[in-house]
């Protein structure tokens, strides 16, 4: 059996920008092996390469990507202890007025193709003696709303709802819950003004970076009796 047969697995989608590459940095360095489906090359991307990671290009609104990705991991693992459905797009209901489909992509990306992956994976679920988890990545605007982004938001709440029913038709095998982010990280292209007024909404007025997500993951997968749940990561939104 080879070093890497021996080491924990874990599929996470969206790997190659901010939290979803901080996340598979984050395991590499813990030790896992990461299989990781991107939808474009970026520089983060090639570099977790040379570190480990195995990388599977997905575009998870395309039925063939979805089940070449599939199958690349049935291939690849014969056990997963965890799925971390990062993947995301961001549409706002004015882009979606001139362009209909990309509402259709937004409910693809956060729960038609989650749900498609985690069943057909489902068989891979407690394969290593441990039980597995699926961990989504939501929106701690969920409760809040945002006039704006109201179809964005549905399907994220879309997928909180799958959490409570996955949870129930995968125990005891694998746990499942969700991570609601609110501001974690600026874009570069955010001014002074933007961020001043963003931080003032918020009880811990910093930004925190992409580690209290990893953190927040590393809790769920060490904590034994956790599912069903959602826990959000805000700084306290005012």
């Amino acid at each position: 059996m080879s070093p890497r047969s021996n080491q924990p697995c874990l599929l996470i989608t969206g790997v190659g920008r901010r939290i979803g590459a901080h996340l598979a940095a984050h395991f590499l360095e813990r030790g896992f092996r990461v299989i990781g489906s991107y939808r474009k090359e970026t520089t983060a991307l090639r570099s977790m390469v040379e570190r480990g990671l195995e990388a599977v290009r997905c575009e998870l609104t395309d039925h063939d990507d979805v089940s070449y990705l599939i199958e690349q991991v049935r291939q690849r693992t014969p056990a997963l202890r965890a799925i971390i459905h990062n993947a995301s797009v961001w549409h706002t209901d004015a882009e979606i007025a001139l362009t209909p489909a990309k509402a259709d992509e937004l409910f693809t990306v956060h729960v038609m193709a989650p749900q498609r992956i985690t069943e057909a994976l489902s068989a891979l679920f407690c394969q290593d003696g441990e039980v597995s988890n699926v961990i989504f990545i939501t929106d701690a605007n969920i409760p809040h709303g945002k006039p704006d982004r109201m179809l964005y938001l549905a399907s994220k709440a879309a997928a909180e709802s799958l959490v409570r029913s996955m949870a129930k038709k995968y125990a005891p095998k694998a746990r499942v819950n969700a991570i609601a982010p609110g501001l974690i990280l600026f874009h570069q292209h955010d001014d002074d003004n933007y961020r001043q007024r963003r931080l003032a909404k918020r009880l811990l007025k910093f930004e925190p970076g992409p580690a209290v997500i990893s953190r927040s993951v590393d809790y769920i997968l060490d904590c034994p009796y956790l599912t069903g749940s959602v826990i959000t990561v805000d700084g306290g939104k005012l």
